[in-house]
């Protein structure tokens, strides 16, 4: 941190303090300065050194950090005069109508975001390395410390075993020691062997007096201290015996007392208390020497990995300086090439161009502005340029606002703008359409405006001849329209006419037909009996006859639906249907059988019109039938996709897949064996469409035909509605 924040002579100082201070807290003796070992003496060496190498890295990072910086500034710079550059460059393209790119160039505005960004990026990636090398060096320094704590906690905890180590042998020695002493006086007799012994039990209760003390601070187990103190009292005890035995009765009875081995076996007793606990505290001696080996290791793996991580850092800070010095040698070539590119774009754009500063004045020129204003670039720089570009309104004569003026106060785009004359500077005029745009960097200041202007006197003639080539067009269209108007209303009078006149002829042509009816009845009547030929003649008059007039009245009812007005109204479909059943005896049994299954919804159809296709429908179904085969038809209704579904279901003869458009065509008859004009599905598609809805079959030949009318539902109130549920099979 010295390093980091003061430089060399703090940094130099804080190693050789915590040098000292790892002398004095972490070798052995500690609280000394002396030094123990060679490997103490090299551990404080391996400090020293590393501190010195970190003071220099930070030195050096602090160096590179400062070069870094620099270089980010100049490129920061160097892309501000880039970022102008390009911006008149794109304002300038974009004014004269062209894209904002040349010769490959990237747009101005995301090129300079993302240098921008790059660039600030990169200068937090390195403030960030630095602060992360700043706290991997108060991180080590912590955690040193923290190891080096860890060891002085091991190396007391081996001191204190020690000691504890000590006074058990100094014990087990005291005991040794009076029991020499007693064997002594035992063997001679004499009382100087008992001066040994009298000071050694003064020891061993002092002893006992400090392992008791032990136990309190739970470094020896209170039960064998205990057991300990008691075997001590009995080895004393039976010295004490055996010595009053010797003094008191001789040397026979206290070698009696000694061949019971009493005191023996007190004494193998004691050793074997006391080996158990030297052992117990042998084991936490050489955990704690270990703890101590490994705090010691750590440490130095730590000095080496914070060595090796600095050197891995100033590696890379190397290497992102000198990748910035190529980003800034890049930037200021493509800024002399940005340039370039502007000054000849300006040169040879076909627009003419006028650069301004944030104050208004002229600040560059290109040949076509020099051509249209009549100023040099020489002459205009430095003049504002209301005084060198003079407009004014085209229909007005009044001086016009100046787009630059209004791109520098909005700091906006002006669009283009026309009917503006330009004043040269000579007095003449030149009608022109102008743009201008403000140049500023992304999110930064103005610092001035680029204007583009064209002369548009050609576009003026042009737009003059095509105004008069549109009025020219419009009195012919009008002139075209009143020529079409009234041929429309002379060929609606025709058809009108020609309607009428086929629809008299038709009508008229029933007198005739009518007549040859009756004509052929009387002859049949008054001639009396004829011969088979005659009858033969006689009965073909009287079939052509009514087949002519079925043909004119199916030609009278497609001609009134195709051209009479057909209101429509509610109709009840069920009752429409059950009326035409009892009212025509053809749909009655015996000669079919018509089935009507459901309830009828009520639709929006012309009733006459809708009772001629259901009559039609229920005739064919009813006609085309094969020979001794009585006809069938079902009847029912649906609800499909909001509209109303009519189907008839026939037991007839079918009719082929490729016939079914065909057939609802005029004059069109599949099977010349059953009578019929060839008009009545034609009346029936038709009367379909004109109420709003469609027709169709499905079909196989022999397997009968399902054809169904569909049409638009009839809203109508709940009191006229039929009961919901009904079949009725007509019956004779």
């Amino acid at each position: 941190m010295a390093a980091w924040y003061g430089g060399i002579g703090p940094g130099a100082l804080a190693a050789v303090s915590g040098a000292t201070i790892a002398a004095w807290l972490f070798i052995e003796p500690v609280h000394s300065f002396a030094v123990g070992t060679k490997g103490d003496v090299a551990a404080v060496g391996a400090f020293f050194l590393s501190c010195l190498f970190i003071i220099g890295a930070m030195e050096a990072m602090h160096r590179a950090r400062a070069r870094a910086l620099a270089e980010l500034a100049e490129r920061e710079r160097v892309q501000v005069e880039l970022s102008e550059v390009r911006e008149l460059f794109a304002k300038t393209l974009k004014g004269a109508g062209q894209p904002s790119t040349s010769n490959g160039s990237p747009r101005r505005e995301p090129l300079l975001k993302a240098d921008s960004l790059a660039a600030r990026f990169g200068e937090r990636i390195i403030a960030a390395m630095f602060l992360a090398a700043a706290a991997l060096l108060v991180a080590t320094s912590v955690f040193v410390y923290e190891v080096g704590l860890i060891r002085i906690r091991a190396q007391d905890k081996m001191t204190w075993q020690l000691s504890v180590l000590r006074q058990l042998d100094e014990f087990l020695s005291s005991v040794k020691d009076a029991e020499t002493g007693q064997r002594g006086y035992l063997i001679t007799g004499e009382e100087r062997y008992l001066q040994p012994f009298n000071q050694v039990r003064a020891q061993v209760v002092k002893s006992l007096e400090s392992l008791h003390t032990l136990t309190v601070s739970g470094d020896l187990p209170p039960d064998k201290v205990e057991r300990l103190t008691a075997l001590a009292q009995q080895k004393l005890s039976e010295l004490e015996d055996t010595i009053r035995l010797r003094r008191e009765k001789g040397l026979d009875a206290a070698m009696a007392v000694m061949r019971i081995d009493r005191g023996k076996q007190l004494m193998d007793e004691l050793r074997n208390v006391v080996g158990n606990m030297r052992a117990a505290e042998e084991k936490e001696f050489a955990q704690a020497s270990l703890q101590s080996a490994r705090a010691a290791n750590l440490r130095t793996t730590t000095f080496i990995v914070a060595c090796l991580l600095n050197l891995v850092f100033l590696g890379w800070a190397f290497q992102k300086v000198s990748r910035e010095a190529q980003l800034l040698q890049a930037t200021v070539l493509e800024n002399r090439r940005q340039r370039e590119l502007l000054a000849i774009t300006l040169a040879s754009i076909g627009d003419a161009v006028i650069v301004t500063d944030a104050k208004g004045c002229i600040t560059f020129i290109n040949r076509q502005a020099e051509e249209l204003t009549g100023w040099k670039n020489s002459e205009a720089e430095g003049k504002l340029l209301k005084d060198v570009w003079r407009i004014i309104d085209e229909q007005t004569r009044e001086p016009a606002e100046n787009p630059v003026i209004t791109a520098l106060r909005l700091s906006a785009m002006v669009p283009p703008l026309d009917h503006r004359i330009l004043i040269r500077r000579d007095g003449t005029e030149i009608p022109i359409d102008d743009c201008a745009a403000p140049i500023r960097q992304p999110d930064g200041p103005l610092f001035g405006a680029v204007l583009v202007f064209r002369d548009i006197t050609e576009r003026k003639r042009a737009e003059r001849e095509l105004h008069d080539a549109h009025e020219e067009l419009a009195r012919h269209a009008t002139q075209l329209e009143e020529t079409v108007q009234r041929r429309t209303a002379r060929l609606n009078e025709m058809v009108g006419d020609l309607e009428a006149f086929s629809y008299s002829i038709v009508h008229d042509m029933r007198g005739p037909l009518r007549a040859m009816q009756s004509f052929a009845h009387l002859l049949g009547s008054e001639c009396g009996p004829m011969n088979e030929t005659a009858e033969d003649y006689l009965r073909r008059i009287k079939v052509a006859a009514e087949r002519m007039d079925h043909l004119v009245q199916d030609g009278l009812s497609y001609s009134r639906i195709m051209r009479a007005e057909l209101p429509l109204m509610p109709v009840d479909l069920g009752a429409l249907i059950r009326g035409m059943i009892d009212t025509y005896p053809e749909f009655q049994p015996p000669g079919a059988y018509i089935e009507i299954k459901g309830s009828f919804p009520w639709v929006k159809a012309n009733k006459s019109v809708l009772t001629q296709c259901i009559s039609n429908l229920l005739g064919n179904a009813v006609k085309f039938v094969a020979p001794e085969v009585t006809p069938t038809v079902r009847i029912w209704a649906e609800m499909r996709d909001g509209r109303v579904c009519l189907f008839f279901k026939d037991n007839g003869i079918g009719i082929e897949k490729q016939a079914h458009e065909k057939i609802f065509q005029i004059f069109q008859r599949l099977d010349n064996k059953y009578e019929g004009t060839g008009i009545g599905l034609a009346i029936v598609k038709k009367g379909a469409e004109r109420m709003g809805g469609r027709v169709g079959l499905e079909s196989e030949p022999g397997k009968g035909s399902t054809f169904w009318l569909e049409l638009s539902p009839a809203s109508i109130s709940s009191e006229e509605r039929l009961p919901a549920n009904f079949s009725t099979e007509v019956s004779a």
